[in-house]
């Protein structure tokens, strides 16, 4: 909407009392406007159907951004195109018709619209000069929609990529090999053979992030959690139990692991002896896989188990089958850490008598 004030009594006028205004009064000869403050008199006034907006004339860069939607500049457009066809039509009965669209910015774009707007208008008009000019005008209208196409691509080329990105995003959560049965055996059997769902699924996301690069393509944390536990659930080689949130390798699977580790173990030379062995037990006895260990453990003996079968159980798991038969040197080894761990929890204690571990209630 146009709001005008006059440049004599400064009264504010919309467009039409502005027009009424200049034509009555013979002391204001001229009007400003109130957007762009520009002058016009009684001729001029009709041509000034739309101004700038706020938004354009104070926050010039989010209203370059914004301008693709805009409908007043679609309608400024689709005004100023009635008005040159009114200048080059050569019929004389039409032209007395359209002669009176100039300055009326709500002309409608649509023929059903534009009927009953030309009837109100000019009561008892004929049909036919309805159709006749809605013909001298529909061109104009098809000629506004395929160059706001066109500049709408050009300006925005990145929403005509936003269809083309989502095929490419279903391809690579279909190939992806961080979800598959291996991988996350793997992982498992990094952490000690069970572990929380949530460190996997940490320790998974982000290995996956990195390798993917591009945000825009990698899967949300909850589209990839519910793909990962369907993984998980539908495979027999684990264990999940969601009271806990604990996942663990079924037993099946850790003789497998075991017997890999044995074989790779039996490839090594016997000179290079007992220190190698007990450089590789240093790598799988991580402190944090222990700790992780020991809590589902005493969880499944009924909160209470004895040093010596914890000891046993939790070696199943860390060492291979090598080692327990070779020596008990790694047995107390580790015992020694899992006492140490137990004494440092608060989610755990000793007895009195040092022989059993018990959770705290």
């Amino acid at each position: 909407m146009v709001v005008f004030v006059c440049t004599q009594c400064n009264v504010t006028l919309k467009k039409s009392g502005a027009q009424n205004h200049l034509k009555s009064s013979r002391r204001c000869s001229m009007v400003s406007c109130v957007d762009c403050h520009k002058d016009f008199d009684k001729f001029s006034i009709a041509s000034h159907c739309v101004c700038i907006s706020e938004k354009e004339k104070y926050d010039k860069l989010n209203y370059l951004k914004s301008s693709k939607g805009d409908k007043n500049s679609k309608q400024a457009e689709w005004v100023s195109k009635v008005e040159n066809a009114i200048q080059n039509c050569q019929s004389k009965r039409l032209k007395f018709f359209l002669q009176n669209l100039k300055g009326n910015f709500n002309v409608p774009k649509k023929k059903k619209k534009f009927e009953n707007f030309m009837r109100s208008k000019y009561r008892g008009i004929p049909g036919e000069v309805v159709e006749e000019m809605w013909k001298i005008l529909e061109p104009l209208k098809l000629e506004i929609t395929s160059n706001v196409s066109s500049n709408s691509e050009k300006d925005f080329p990145h929403e005509s990529l936003k269809d083309e990105s989502k095929p490419k995003k279903q391809k690579l959560e279909e190939k992806c090999d961080f979800l598959s049965r291996d991988y996350v055996l793997n992982i498992l059997s990094e952490l000690g053979g069970s572990a929380l769902f949530s460190d996997v699924r940490r320790k998974i996301y982000k290995t996956y992030t990195i390798d993917i690069h591009s945000s825009q393509e990698c899967m949300t944390k909850k589209e990839f959690k519910t793909k990962l536990l369907d993984v998980i659930q539908s495979s027999e080689c684990f264990t999940f139990s969601p009271s806990s949130g604990m996942i663990s390798i079924s037993s099946d699977d850790l003789r497998t692991q075991s017997n890999s580790c044995s074989n790779q173990n039996a490839n090594i030379s016997p000179s290079k002896g007992f220190d190698t062995l007990s450089h590789q037990n240093d790598k799988t006895h991580d402190r944090k896989s222990i700790k992780r260990l020991l809590i589902p453990i005493i969880h499944d003996a009924g909160g209470r188990i004895s040093v010596k079968k914890l000891v046993k159980k939790v070696s199943l798991h860390i060492l291979s089958s090598n080692d327990q038969k070779e020596t008990n040197a790694n047995k107390d080894e580790l015992k020694s850490k899992i006492m140490n761990k137990v004494s440092r929890s608060h989610s755990m204690k000793l007895s009195d008598d040092r022989k059993y571990v018990e959770l705290c209630s």
